[in-house]
């Protein structure tokens, strides 16, 4: 496990097993925290969002959820694991918790869509989920406090956040300290896809880092104009930072050469 920074954004290089490994760490402490992720989409966000720059920066593991970073990260001289999404791994996570007693509790989305999602999960695995809750409340009044109640009073080990991008950063950011759990993962439309109602992509779009084209045809108007708008950003972006580093590189070279003729011409 290593951390990396993309364009002033943490990225902690890590495997399946890795991640695993820290969430059964944190749990067997008896602690709190917020493992967060990042993708395009999270590093464009970091830029508009100082605030949210900082969080993650700060989070002790902020994993590479998306296959652009691990792109940007071969043009840039990191070799990175390929991406960590709770696309992939939430039902070898939802087997690994049930497993060791490890309890589960979903919030966000719409009503409907977290009920069914929490069904799907509940018939393969019946004794994973502690509780659930829709996302539709008001973040800052009565409704919050009662939703920090039904959680804290669950007591689950992971609490799996779906708000999207940056709300779900700001409310753990605001509420963490407030909730009895361990890890808390921030998931994004996962609810969305765990219930069926957005299908998820084929396996070969999704190794292959097309899933934002799948998405796109999907929803044009939830992700179109984003993938538009931000892959060509952040590819500009990185190949500015590759350049600017090969140039630094060439300097360093250039002077390190210069010294060795000068040695040998003193001796």
């Amino acid at each position: 496990m290593r951390d990396h920074f993309i364009l002033g954004s943490k990225v902690t290089d890590m495997s399946r097993v890795e991640l695993f490994e820290e969430l059964d760490g944190t749990i067997a402490r008896d602690e709190r925290e917020a493992m967060l992720n990042t993708n395009i989409h999270g590093i464009f966000l970091d830029h508009q969002n100082p605030w949210l720059r900082d969080l993650r920066n700060r989070a002790r593991i902020t994993y590479c959820d998306g296959a652009g970073i691990p792109f940007a990260g071969a043009l840039l001289g990191l070799k990175l694991n390929r991406r960590l999404c709770i696309n992939d791994f939430f039902w070898p996570l939802a087997a690994h918790c049930v497993e060791r007693g490890y309890s589960m509790f979903f919030l966000g989305a719409r009503p409907q869509v977290i009920s069914q999602a929490a069904e799907k999960a509940r018939q393969r695995y019946p004794r994973l989920l502690a509780g659930y809750h829709h996302g539709y409340f008001d973040k800052a009044g009565p409704e919050n406090e009662a939703v920090l109640e039904a959680i804290n009073t669950a007591k689950p080990n992971l609490l799996l956040i779906g708000f999207g991008m940056p709300i779900q950063e700001q409310w753990v950011a605001q509420n963490l300290h407030r909730m009895a759990v361990n890890v808390v993962l921030v998931v994004g439309g996962f609810f969305d896809r765990l219930s069926g109602s957005l299908p998820a992509a084929p396996r070969w779009m999704s190794h292959n880092g097309l899933e934002w084209l799948y998405l796109s045809a999907r929803r044009p108007r939830r992700f179109l104009f984003r993938y538009l708008l931000e892959n060509p950003w952040f590819l500009g972006r990185v190949l500015v930072q590759r350049f600017r580093h090969q140039r630094i590189a060439g300097r360093m070279s250039s002077a390190n050469g210069h010294r060795r003729k000068v040695r040998v011409v003193c001796d």
